[in-house]
Order: C-alpha cells, then structure tokens, then sequence
C-alpha cells in the first residue's frame, strides 16, 4: 500500500504561466536560482493565502519570502532576490491566482468620490521589459560600479525607517518638552544614518583615476562618508535614477460619477495586493 499512486496526483497544481526575469539573473548569488528563463509560476494556495494576510510575516517580509519560493520553485532564496525583479515576480504571481485585474481605490480630485479601478497585471509586469539599471557612474574621475539591493536589505532598511518613523510621531514635542525634542533630533540623525549606509552599501567597486579598483566595502564607505560631498550626492543621484527609471507609472483613469480624468499611482501594496478581486 506504500506503493500505491493517489488519483489526485495528476490533479496537483500545475505552471500558469512562465516568466524570464527582468535582471536577465545578474546580481544573483550563486545557487540562488535554478534557471534564469521560463521560471515556472504556480497559484498560490491556501495556506499561501494565510500567511500574506498575516501583519507581522508581511512587515518582516517573511510572508513574501515563502509566497515566491512555494509558488516560484525555481527561486531557492527570495530574500536574495534583487529589487529588480521582486514585484515583476509578485505580479506574476499574482496574475497567476486571480487573473489579470488588481482593483485599486482612488478618490477623484473633481468629485471626492472613492471608487474602485482595474489596473491590468500584465500591464504592470510589461512595465519592467524594456527597463535596465545603470550600475556605474564616474564622478571626479573615479569610476563607482553599484549593485541593487536585494529583498533582505530592502526589507531591513523599511522596517528600521518605519519604526523610526512610529517613533516620531509619539514624541512630537509639547511646548517646553526639551527631552522630546532631542530624542527626536537623534531619531532624525538615526535615519540619515540609514539613508547614508544604504547608499554606501550600493557600491561595489571603485577605479580611482590611476587605475587602482577598491573592493573593500568598509574602506570604500570611509571614502565616501570623510570625503568632499559631490561623491555622496552623484551616488545618492545615481541610486534615485534607477528607482525613478524602474517605479510603476501611473494609470489614467475616469471616475464613474463626474466622468473627469485623472492620474492613480501604480502601487503594488504586498497587505492587500493578494487579496482576490
């Protein structure tokens, strides 16, 4: 009996759909992905289901680690994952359980009125197929390779901003509320703190103008941090072009009550984008 084969088995879940990510595989650590083309893409299922509409597992990002890997087997580590790919890959995870429309609310500018608009799925994923990342810039002669961020890193660097944030707003301070209003001046050096290391961490190599290349992430963050601020700024400008060059556009739409035409963000909010409908 240990043999024997259920007739459910070829019932399981197959492939929806087949996907080749817009990175193309750079930036990913060996043994993190099987293939780079035509990942399979499963449906999410119940438990996948549970697990996104779970607060904590989706501020931790744990929940969209487990939803990729459960429904894009081809990827071994989602929190390695580059930027890049990570909402082209929830897209089509997304299309892939409910079909190719997101219903997002927005209110209309000339009415007030909130209503709900479809944003089609394949529109957003086919945002990403022309789109490439610019990984060097040279400023004062200094050549400065960059990587993006992976999951993980994005996902620690929201989650300190975010409680820092919360943490603001507790102690906004009161007339004559000294303590308050320095704990908040550290709260802000704290975040400057985070934006800075984030951009010192993006930098992979530096060729100095005699040809020298500095790997050292430590040495190279010195450089950066203790030096003139053109280097700091061009990096910092570098990182905000790749961000703007990759960020959904928005979507044209008409309110149903005065007809008047407006503009809604494309965005893909993990606590409600796997909600069905």
């Amino acid at each position: 009996m240990e043999n024997e084969i259920s007739p459910l088995k070829k019932y399981q879940r197959t492939p929806k759909l087949f996907i080749d990510l817009p990175s193309k595989g750079n930036y990913y650590p060996k043994g993190v992905l099987d293939k780079v083309e035509e990942l399979e893409v499963y449906s999410m299922t119940a438990s996948d289901e549970l697990m996104v509409r779970t607060p904590d597992a989706l501020f931790t990002g744990q929940a969209v680690k487990n939803v990729i890997e459960h429904c894009v087997p081809a990827i071994k580590n989602a929190l390695l994952i580059p930027t890049l790919d990570v909402d082209y890959i929830l897209a089509a995870i997304r299309m892939a359980s409910y079909g190719d429309t997101i219903n997002m609310s927005a209110t209309c500018p000339a009415c007030s009125e909130n209503s709900d608009y479809g944003i089609e799925v394949q529109r957003v994923m086919d945002h990403f197929d022309n789109r490439s990342f610019k990984n060097e810039t040279r400023i004062e002669d200094f050549l400065f390779r960059i990587r993006p961020f992976t999951y993980k890193e994005l996902t620690e660097i929201q989650k300190k901003t975010i409680l820092l944030q919360r943490q603001i707003v507790q102690k906004t301070p009161g007339p004559e509320d000294d303590q308050n209003e320095t704990e908040l001046g550290e709260i802000y050096t704290t975040i400057n703190q985070i934006a800075t290391d984030a951009v010192c961490a993006m930098v992979t190599e530096v060729v100095t103008p005699d040809g020298d290349t500095e790997n050292n992430p430590n040495f190279i963050r010195d450089f950066i941090i203790n030096n003139d601020k053109v280097f700091y700024n061009g990096l910092k400008e570098l990182q905000e072009q790749n961000v703007n060059s990759w960020k959904l556009p928005d979507v044209e739409v008409s309110c149903g009550s005065c007809e008047n035409k407006f503009s809604v963000a494309t965005t893909l909010d993990y606590s409600n984008f796997f909600v069905r409908g």
